[in-house]
C-alpha cells in the first residue's frame, strides 16, 4: 500500500471506530430499528426469509417492507445472538462501504486532501453518526445508491468491454439491494444510469445492468404478490402512509431542512451557498461532461426540494442527501479559489463560520435550536454588512487567508459534535425499555401479565417494538406463557376510564416520549393508591401493584 493508501484507511478506521464506541448502550430504538429486528428474529426463529407474514408481529403489516435490513440482522442474529451489536452489524458494514465510496468518488473532483475531508464530513455528520449506529433502511440504501453511482463512473471510463463487466455487475447490484431496502432511493439508483444510457458504447451495458439489477430485487415482490395479492399493496401503501421517524427532526416548515442540513456539519452550508450562487452565476455550474458533479448537483438539488416537501422532515429523511451535499461542498470551495471569486468565497467560508457556531450552540446543548436560528439570522446580517463595506483588495486576502483553515475547523466541530453526540447521547432517542424490559423479567415467577398504557398515534402503536425485544418474546407473543394488555389514550391527553381499566394487572407500563410533564403527573395520581413506582426512566414509567408487594 502506498502512503496515501494507509493514510485513507487511517481515517476511515478511526472514523468507523466513533461508530463502535458505546455501540451497545444505545438501546434498540422501537421505531424502524426495533421493528426490523423483531423480524429478523422471526427469520431465525421460523427459517422463511422470503416471507415471514404469519411468524412476524403484526403480520403482513410489518413484512411488507423490503427485506434486505431484516435479512442482514438474521445473519448477525445467526452468528452473535439476538445482541445490539447483531442487530447493527449489517449498519456498520453499510457505513464503511459508503465512506470508502465517498472517498473514491469526491477523489474524482476535487485533490487526494479535500476527498478525504468529504469522507471525513460524511462519517462525522450527526445523521450519520446517528442513523449509522442504527440498523434503518435508509443507512443500507444510501450505501448501495453511492455503490450504484460508482459503477456507473467506472462504466462510463472503461475502455474495453472486459473491463465493463465488473461496473455492470456493481450497477445491478447497487440497484437490486436497493429494490430490497428502500423504495424511493431505488429510483434514485435506477436514475444514476441514465449518462451510461445516453452513450452508445456503453448502452448495452446499461441495460443489461439494470436488467440483472431488476432480476435480483423483483423476484421478493412477485413472492410476496403471489402470496397476498392486492393486501400486499395495501399493506405497502399504508406503512408509507405512516412512516415518520420523528427521531431529531423539525416539522414546521420547508426550510427545516436547510438547517438539519447545516446542523449536520458545518461545510455543507457551501452547498447550499453553490446552488444560491449557480442561480445568478451560471459559469460556476459543471460542465454537461463532467458526470460526477451534475450526478451530485441533481441528487442534491432534488433530495433536497423532495425531503422539504414531505410531512416530516428529520435526520433519517436527510441522510441520503449528505455524500452528494459533501462532495459539492468541498468542490464548490475549490472552484471559488480557482476562478478567483474571492468575494464568493468570503461570503461561503462567512456561512460555514456562523454554522460552526450555530452547530456548537446546539451539539453542545447551550441553545435551543429556535435561539440560534434567530441569532444565526442576525449574525449573518452583520456579516453581510462587513463584506459589503469591505474592499475587493481585501477580500481576496481574507479569502486567501481563512479557506484553509476556516474548512479544518468545520471539520473538526463536525467531530466535536460526533464525539458530544456519542458521549451524551441524542435527545431525540427513546430510552427506558431495557430498563423496565429487565425489571420485569426478574420477577417473572410471580407476575406473567402486564398492561401497556401509551398515547395512539396510529393504528400499530399498540406494539412497542423497543419493549418487545428487551422482553424476550413476553411483548411479541413468542412466548405462550406470558401476556400483557395494551390500553391505549388519546395523543396528547389522558383517559381516567382507560387508566383505571388497567388497574389490577401486577405491572402497567406507561410510554410517554414526548409527553408533558402535567399529562405524566395526572397518571401518577390515578395510580398512586394502588400502585408504587417500580422504574421510572426518560420515556416509561414501570408501576408494580401495591397489594402484590405487601403479599
Amino acid at each position: 500500500m502506498t502512503e496515501r493508501q494507509h493514510t485513507t484507511a487511517a481515517v476511515i478506521l478511526v472514523i468507523m471506530g466513533l461508530y463502535l464506541m458505546r455501540l451497545s448502550a444505545v438501546e434498540i430504538q422501537p421505531s424502524i430499528e426495533g421493528d426490523v429486528a423483531l423480524r429478523a428474529e422471526a427469520i431465525v426463529s421460523s427459517q422463511q426469509w422470503m416471507d415471514v407474514s404469519s411468524h412476524a408481529i403484526g403480520g403482513l403489516t410489518s413484512s411488507a417492507t423490503p427485506p434486505l435490513p431484516s435479512w442482514l440482522v438474521a445473519a448477525g442474529i445467526s452468528v452473535l445472538g439476538p445482541t445490539a451489536i447483531a442487530v447493527r452489524l449489517g449498519a456498520l458494514l453499510a457505513v464503511g462501504g459508503l465512506l470508502i465510496l465517498t472517498f473514491l468518488i469526491a477523489k474524482r473532483v476535487v485533490p487526494y486532501t479535500q476527498a478525504l475531508l468529504a469522507t471525513a464530513v460524511v462519517g462525522l455528520s450527526i445523521p450519520m453518526i446517528t442513523v449509522g449506529r442504527q440498523m434503518t433502511p435508509e443507512i443500507v440504501a444510501t450505501s448501495l445508491v453511492m455503490l450504484a453511482w460508482w459503477s456507473v463512473i467506472r462504466l462510463l471510463g472503461a475502455k474495453t468491454p472486459t473491463s465493463r463487466i465488473v461496473p455492470m455487475v456493481m450497477y445491478a447490484l447497487g440497484l437490486g439491494g436497493a429494490l430490497l431496502t428502500h423504495l424511493p432511493l431505488s429510483v434514485v439508483a435506477l436514475l444514476m444510469i441514465v449518462p451510461a444510457i445516453l452513450r452508445r458504447q456503453t448502452l448495452g451495458w446499461s441495460v443489461g445492468g439494470v436488467v440483472l439489477g431488476l432480476a435480483l430485487g423483483l423476484p421478493w415482490y412477485g413472492v410476496m404478490i403471489s402470496h397476498h395479492g392486492s393486501d400486499f399493496f395495501l399493506a405497502l401503501s399504508a406503512i408509507a402512509s405512516s412512516s415518520g421517524d420523528m427521531s431529531g427532526g423539525f416539522s414546521s416548515g420547508p426550510l427545516d431542512v436547510v438547517v438539519l442540513l447545516v446542523l449536520s456539519s458545518p461545510v455543507l452550508a457551501a452547498a447550499i451557498l453553490w446552488v444560491l450562487f449557480g442561480i445568478r452565476h451560471r459559469d460556476i455550474l459543471p460542465e454537461r461532461s463532467d458526470v460526477v458533479m451534475v450526478t451530485a448537483g441533481l441528487w442534491f438539488v432534488v433530495m433536497m426540494i423532495v425531503v422539504a416537501l414531505s410531512r416530516h422532515h428529520t435526520m433519517t429523511s436527510i441522510l441520503p442527501v449528505i455524500p452528494a451535499a459533501s462532495i459539492l461542498s468541498l468542490a464548490m470551495l475549490q472552484t471559488a479559489m480557482r476562478r478567483s471569486r474571492p468575494g464568493m468565497l468570503l461570503i461561503t467560508l462567512s456561512g460555514i463560520a456562523l454554522a460552526c457556531i450555530a452547530a456548537l450552540l446546539v451539539h453542545l446543548r447551550i441553545v435551543r435550536s429556535g435561539a440560534m436560528v434567530l441569532g444565526v439570522v442576525g449574525l449573518a446580517g452583520m456579516f453581510m454588512l462587513l463584506l459589503v463595506a469591505t474592499s475587493a483588495a481585501r477580500r481576496q486576502r481574507l479569502a486567501v487567508r481563512f479557506t484553509k483553515p476556516l474548512i479544518n475547523a468545520a471539520v473538526g466541530v463536525t467531530g466535536l459534535a460526533a464525539v458530544a453526540t456519542i458521549l451524551l447521547g441524542t435527545p431525540s432517542s427513546v430510552t427506558g425499555g431495557r430498563t423496565v424490559g429487565l425489571r420485569m423479567l426478574e420477577d417473572t415467577s410471580v407476575a406473567r401479565s402486564f398492561v401497556y398504557l401509551y398515547h395512539r398515534n396510529a393504528p400499530t402503536d399498540n406494539m412497542n417494538a423497543q419493549l418487545a425485544w428487551y422482553t424476550r418474546g413476553w411483548m411479541s407473543g413468542h412466548n405462550p406463557r406470558y401476556s400483557y394488555q395494551p390500553l391505549a389514550m388519546p395523543a396528547d391527553a389522558i383517559d381516567p376510564s382507560v387508566v383505571r381499566a388497567g388497574i389490577g394487572a401486577p405491572w402497567i407500563v406507561y410510554y410517554h416520549p414526548g409527553s408533558a410533564k402535567d399529562i405524566s403527573s395526572e397518571i401518577f395520581e390515578l395510580l398512586d393508591a394502588d400502585y408504587s413506582v417500580a422504574e421510572d426512566t426518560k420515556d416509561y414509567v414501570l408501576f408494580e401493584r401495591r397489594l402484590r408487594m405487601r403479599d
